[in-house]
């Protein structure tokens, strides 16, 4: 994957809103963007965090799967997009980061 522009995306998981947050069995979409007109998706499964490409397609790719730590009320996530890598942050700490010469 090459990308050419840099990007951002941020929100907030408000677990006094979304009390299925980060719960065991809970499959939640978080959200839904484009990196370089190709579909983004932001999901969760129980405590693991995942951003996928092209989900439910046969070009699909797990770009970040991992696990957080989801105690406390609310969390931010971003995720930021560069021609050099792509990073997921949680609550501002940064928790993976892919170079994209290695996609």
């Amino acid at each position: 994957m090459i990308i050419k522009k840099e990007g951002t995306v941020s929100f907030w998981i408000d677990k006094n809103e979304n009390p299925l947050a980060f719960t065991e069995g809970a499959n939640i979409i978080w959200g839904i963007f484009e990196i370089n007109g190709e579909k983004a998706i932001i999901t969760s499964e129980s405590n693991t965090l995942s951003v996928t490409m092209n989900h439910q397609t046969e070009n699909e790719l797990v770009i970040f799967q991992t696990e957080i730590d989801s105690t406390g009320k609310s969390h931010m996530v971003t995720v930021t997009w560069s021609p050099e890598s792509l990073c997921l942050y949680f609550d501002a700490d940064i928790v993976q980061k892919l170079l994209t010469s290695d996609l």
